[in-house]
C-alpha cells in the first residue's frame, strides 16, 4: 500500500501507546487543512516548505522546521489527486528545489530518484 505507514517500528516500551499516535487519516487531514490555509490566506508553498508560513514580512514571529522531501511529496500527491494543478506545481517545485539543494551539498542523498 502506498502512502504513510502508521505502523513504523517503535522503541521498546512504546508499543502500548501506538493507539495515541497520529495515523494515516490524521496526516491526510493535516495536509488538507494546510491546503485550505493556503487558499484562505494566499500562502505560498515555498513559505510552508521553509517553515515560514507567513513569509519574511512577519519579522520571524512564526517560524517552524522546514518540511522534508517526503512531506513535500505528500502535499504534491494530495494536490494531484484532487486535481489542484497550481498547488501540485507549487509543492512539486519546492520538492524539486530541495532535492537539487541536497544533491549539491550531499550527493549521497540522490536516494530513490535516480
Amino acid at each position: 500500500s502506498s502512502g504513510i505507514n502508521a505502523e513504523w517500528p517503535l522503541r521498546p516500551g512504546y508499543q502500548n501507546y501506538r493507539q495515541y499516535f497520529p495515523g494515516q487519516n490524521d496526516v491526510k487531514g493535516a495536509i488538507k487543512a494546510i491546503h485550505r490555509l493556503q487558499d484562505i490566506y494566499k500562502i505560498k508553498a515555498g513559505h510552508f516548505s521553509r517553515g515560514d508560513p507567513l513569509g519574511p514580512g512577519d519579522g520571524g514571529l512564526v517560524r517552524g522546521q522546514p518540511l522534508n522531501i517526503k512531506a513535500l511529496l505528500l502535499f504534491v500527491k494530495d494536490a494531484y489527486e484532487n486535481e489542484e494543478w497550481r498547488k501540485c506545481a507549487g509543492w512539486g517545485q519546492q520538492a524539486y528545489y530541495q532535492l537539487q539543494t541536497f544533491r549539491k551539498h550531499d550527493p549521497s542523498t540522490t536516494i530513490w530518484f535516480d
